[in-house]
């Protein structure tokens, strides 16, 4: 096994082997390794798999680092110089899918020209891709004289194109202005990692946060219209709680043919489109958008447990624009938002605005929760920075998951008795999303087997049964730990002063006419004190209804209980 690490190495030295050897590759990682310190090795065992491992002795950093948001690429202008026209055309083509406007020179002098000319118009190039080897002025010399160009307001980010990695060439590359290098053959990922990186340069696109500091500046997108497609519940609650950072107005819709109703009524700004759902899934549904010319231009993202690469081809195919893997990422989500719709200076200012003055109503304190939550089999640290840190949220929704997935195995079993295979593929899918997000991730990996199972048709019952032992566990963990919402309210012994439910009945009524968000958080923290007063229906009505975000129905309901109690709300 050791001689993994060595360079070069063949197992089978026989011309007709079946089987490599050894590259550098490894060789060299030990070699890193044993520069810091430390060692690198592997275990590995026939029919189960190898563990790589390596150890290094690290400095403690200053706790300050850089975080660059990503930068709008759309509409930027660039310029590719390159003698060689099928190198150009390739180039171009992976620009042009990344929304550049593209321009071509097959030599240096007609490139330097284009520059000139382009700043001459006030429509500079943001970035210049020279090929290093060309004839008469190569890439070296083409770099210096775009630079040395007079009038320019600010010079074009230079980016060499070489097929040759060679020190000399990236030592000059470097000395002359070159912000990179990329070598041929040039792939998209290669292409778009070394676009954002010349361009977070720009002064201003850059600031300075802590160290595992996840805020990002949002306020470019307050105001955003964005439709959240979605036939999940948990999944819905846990998104909104992260979009209610961005002061978004954000509408649900259960399926894909609400969402195609819902955009022929309302304008959006952004998508988020889960994939598999009832009625209409998501790929169907982007496709339907797509048929609309209205709609050619408005962003698609998709939102999906599903993270293989065909699984993404498949939705860029659709004509989605991005993609997000659940359990989603908040940092990845947010730059999502920032990335695909445009900045709303106006919106940002009015919602600023908005934020401000309601700040001023006074808010009940939160009670206390003290302690680390901890629930076997769970990942809560995790989740609860998922579901936007607030754990209030969090616990309601581990309670509403145990109370509400009980049945599913049943569920996916009568679909296949049924012969409804799609159905129980949905189902499993779905648990699989919603506990990951939650951060039931043994959960979720029995519940991708039995999707897999239901799609291969193979060994199924097995992976049902193991899918009920871990979902029964879960949700007994989750029962030891937080007692259901029902149990909790109806547990309460009820009070005759209907006055003590005024001022936070008021307070919920003003949060749902303004559709803020943070009513769903209030409710949760006033539910103690509303439950003294309302019977156990009300308030399970109040919790399903703001849970759902039918604000319109909440306050019917609210009214309803005022007028019971014969109170006057502010």
């Amino acid at each position: 096994m050791g001689r993994l690490f060595q360079a070069f190495e063949q197992a089978d030295a026989s011309t007709t082997r079946q089987h490599g050897g050894t590259g550098l590759g490894l060789a060299i990682s030990r070699k890193l390794a044993q520069l810091m310190s430390g060692d690198v090795g592997v275990s590995s065992e026939v029919g189960k798999g190898s563990t790589f491992w390596f150890t290094a002795f690290l400095g403690k950093g200053d706790g300050a680092s850089r975080r660059a948001t990503r930068p709008d690429l759309r509409g930027r202008r660039v310029l590719i110089i390159d003698d060689n026209a099928q190198a150009r055309e390739v180039l171009s083509g992976m620009l042009l899918n990344m929304t550049f406007h593209v321009d071509e020179a097959p030599s240096g002098k007609e490139g330097i020209e284009l520059v000139r000319q382009a700043a001459d118009r006030n429509q500079p190039y943001d970035i210049v891709f020279v090929d290093w080897q060309m004839p008469g002025l190569d890439g070296i010399e083409t770099g210096k004289l775009i630079c040395a160009l007079p009038n320019l307001p600010s010079p074009p980010h230079l980016v060499m194109v070489t097929a040759y990695g060679r020190e000399e060439v990236l030592r000059q590359a470097e000395q002359t202005s070159f912000e990179s290098v990329l070598i041929k053959p040039v792939t998209p990922s290669m292409l778009f990692d070394s676009v954002v990186q010349v361009i977070s340069a720009d002064r201003g696109t850059v600031r300075e946060v802590q160290v595992g500091s996840s805020e990002i500046d949002l306020s470019p997108v307050y105001g955003a219209r964005v439709l959240l497609v979605e036939d999940n519940e948990m999944n819905r609650e846990v998104a909104i709680g992260l979009l209610e950072d961005a002061h978004l107005s954000i509408d649900q819709a259960e399926n894909g043919a609400v969402a195609v109703d819902l955009l022929t009524k309302q304008d959006y700004d952004l998508v988020l489109m889960d994939m598999q759902m009832p009625v209409m899934d998501g790929i169907t549904t982007t496709k339907a958008i797509r048929s609309n010319p209205r709609f050619a231009s408005l962003p698609i993202v998709a939102m999906t447990a599903n993270a293989m690469d065909r699984d993404r081809e498949q939705c860029f195919a659709a004509g989605m624009n991005d993609h997000l893997s659940k359990p989603i990422d908040p940092s990845k989500l947010f730059d999502v938002l920032l990335h695909w719709i445009p900045p709303r200076a106006a919106a940002a200012s009015a919602a600023a605005a908005a934020v401000s003055s309601f700040a001023s109503v006074p808010t009940p304190a939160p009670s206390a929760v003290c302690g680390e939550l901890l629930v076997t089999g769970i990942d809560t640290t995790t989740a609860l920075k998922r579901t936007g840190g607030n754990r209030r949220r969090y616990e309601s929704l581990l309670q509403r998951f145990a109370e509400s997935q009980t049945l599913i195995v049943r569920d996916i079993q009568s679909a296949l008795a049924s012969n409804d295979s799609p159905a129980a593929n949905r189902l499993a899918h779905s648990l699989k999303g919603a506990s990951a997000n939650l951060g039931a991730n043994d959960l979720a990996e029995a519940a991708a087997k039995a999707e897999a199972a239901i799609e291969s048709k193979q060994s199924i019952a097995p992976a049902l049964d193991a899918l009920r032992h871990s979902l029964d566990s879960t949700i007994a963990a989750i029962r030891s730990v937080l007692p259901s919402e029902s149990t909790a309210v109806s547990d309460l012994a009820p009070n005759a002063d209907p006055s003590t439910v005024a001022q936070p009945l008021s307070r919920l009524k003003k949060l749902l006419e303004t559709d803020d968000g943070d009513a769903s958080d209030f409710l949760l923290e006033a539910r103690s004190t509303l439950s003294q007063v309302l019977t156990p229906a009300e308030i399970d009505s109040l919790l399903a209804q703001v849970g759902n975000f039918a604000y319109s129905d909440a306050l019917r309901s609210i009214f309803a209980i005022a007028a019971r109690l014969s109170l006057a709300l502010e």
